[in-house]
């Protein structure tokens, strides 16, 4: 399931649980949506938070809430490299229903504005590996 995706690199490495699998699928399922959140995700999966937020913190390092803002960013990190969309539009795609929120979250992420991210990827002849660091940024800081 996970393996498939590509977007969360160093989870290829770590033998994690189905179960845990499964609730990752569903942050990706739903990241773009605006009013998901980590309750609807409990009801969808028919558990309590604090169960999520166990097993998540037991095998990934991060609570629910770090997840779905990684994998928000992450979407967004890859839009970034490889579309030319602006910056307003991208984050309504990533499920963010305010601009301003998406700003922050992203300066927080990488320290940067996303449109400092984006012309600097498309400056520069080793965006591959830009890409890559930015994105070991988004899973990195909170890896196991």
């Amino acid at each position: 399931m996970i393996q498939d995706n590509n977007i969360i690199p160093y989870l290829h490495n770590l033998k994690i649980p189905e179960q845990i699998e499964f609730i990752l699928s569903e942050f990706y399922k739903n990241f773009d949506n605006k009013k998901f959140n980590i309750n609807e995700l409990c009801n969808m999966l028919g558990m309590r938070y604090n169960d999520i937020y166990d097993k998540l913190i037991s095998h990934l390092n991060m609570n629910p809430y770090k997840i779905l803002e990684n994998v928000r960013m992450d979407f967004v990190l890859t839009q970034l490299l490889e579309n030319n969309i602006s910056i307003n539009r991208l984050s309504s795609k990533a499920g963010y229903s305010d601009p301003r929120t998406f700003r922050r979250a992203f300066k927080r992420c990488f320290g940067l504005s996303a449109r400092e991210i984006k012309n600097y990827l498309h400056s520069n002849e080793n965006c591959q590996v830009l890409f890559n660091n930015y994105r070991e940024k988004i899973w990195g800081r909170n890896s196991p």
